[in-house]
């Protein structure tokens, strides 16, 4: 164990490179006194959560784990099992917006879905600490890996989109589900393509023609083509479904295949809920079904009739899971392209970035073949045509019986 300042029981652990020949990419070590080691934040959270810190755990530091949230995660290791602490950035969420997300989070347990690690209760009995202007939270480590791309199955694709049916199942019972109104992922879609379609894209050209060259040049050019060609033919049912008021309740928002863990075909559990907010449930459906079945009609098929057996979907739901999976394939590329060129970020792997780019073009590049009213999750037989205000919307009929 390492003592600092008189601090017993914390083992710091980090991950060094090995030889090439090595079982694993990299071997553990315990540092003298790293940085990490004397951070008086950290050793005030582990504080908080006194029945862990009691236990001395070894402390894995594991930077973004990968992830582009802002986030900065450790992995806590007793004899008793894993943990994993969570620093969220500065910036987000408030301490209302996590409040309610932890409500959300152990109200669905309660209602007994447990695929997800709940956050734990601290000294004071709350599910989260401030400190140095982060929250923190702490939380079991689950099992399982997020690797659908790379080991992909039928079987998987049902299980992830059953445990979503099962997610809003226990969702719509919160005490907060609120009355109908315009769902806010689709309104706030339809407000960045008005935006986007009114001068921000020409400002956006210029930008990238002028700036210093960047690793997505060559992916943000062939973006910024298919953009052009596809965003007017989808504006008018994006701003149609953005008016149409829905049932909100509490949606994950950012759930796709890095946010879905399983083991073998079974999924172990959901992780990374920092958009959760009310909003309109096929915007969930759309962003899961969308990273795990892209173009493949037969898989969206499948997971439409997966998720269909735990809650029913109406035709005008499977319209709004169309319009959704077109507004997020047509605007998630560009978001890079705007965080680049207009607000002058910079990134740490760009390698994932355009990896994820060449994927969106692929799509968009499908999208466009295949036409703005045809969609395989657009009910049969029908076009993808929402319902305007005057008509009303037509709402989950709720979970099966």
């Amino acid at each position: 164990m390492v003592r600092v300042n008189g601090h017993e029981g914390l083992e710091i652990v980090y991950p060094l490179p090995v030889s090439s020949g090595s079982q694993s990419s990299h071997a553990s070590v315990v540092a003298p006194l790293p940085e990490i080691a004397v951070n008086p934040s950290l050793r005030w959270v582990l504080d908080q959560y006194s029945w862990l810190a009691r236990q001395g755990p070894a402390l894995e530091h594991l930077g973004n784990n990968g992830g582009f949230s802002g986030a900065t995660f450790w992995k806590l290791s007793v004899p008793e099992g894993d943990y994993c602490l969570r620093r969220w950035p500065a910036e987000h969420p408030s301490d209302d917006r996590l409040t309610l997300i932890h409500s959300v989070l152990w109200h669905v347990w309660q209602q007994g879905f447990d695929q997800l690690a709940l956050p734990l209760k601290n000294n004071q009995g709350r599910t989260f600490v401030q400190s140095q202007g982060h929250l923190w939270e702490l939380s079991p480590w689950l099992a399982g890996e997020a690797d659908f791309p790379q080991n992909p199955s039928d079987g998987r694709l049902r299980a992830a989109l059953r445990a979503l049916g099962d997610f809003h199942n226990a969702a719509s019972t919160y005490q907060g589900t609120k009355p109908a109104e315009a769902a806010p992922s689709m309104r706030d879609r339809s407000r960045l393509l008005d935006v986007l379609l009114t001068g921000q894209l020409a400002d956006l050209r210029r930008r990238a023609a002028v700036h210093p060259p960047t690793p997505i040049d060559d992916p943000a050019e062939r973006l910024l083509e298919l953009f052009a060609r596809f965003a007017p033919s989808i504006a008018p049912s994006l701003r149609n479904a953005a008016a149409a008021p829905r049932e909100l309740a509490p949606c994950l928002r950012d759930i796709w295949s890095d946010h879905v863990l399983f083991q073998d075909e079974e999924v172990v559990g959901f992780v990374d809920f920092g958009a959760l907010r009310f909003d309109d449930r096929p915007a969930d459906i759309a962003r899961l079904l969308g990273s795990l079945a892209g173009d493949d009609n037969l898989l969206w098929q499948i997971g439409l009739q997966a998720y269909a057996a735990r809650r029913t979907l109406s035709d005008e739901d499977r319209r709004r899971i169309a319009v959704f999976d077109q507004a997020n394939v047509l605007l998630s590329g560009i978001n890079w392209l705007r965080w680049t060129y207009l607000e002058n970020r910079t990134f740490d792997d760009y390698e994932k970035i355009v990896a994820r780019l060449r994927e969106t073009i692929g799509r968009l590049e499908h999208l466009i073949r295949q036409g703005p009213d045809h969609h395989p999750a657009g009910p049969p037989g029908g076009g993808l045509g929402i319902m305007n205000v005057e008509q009303g919307s037509q709402n989950d009929e709720g979970s099966k019986k």
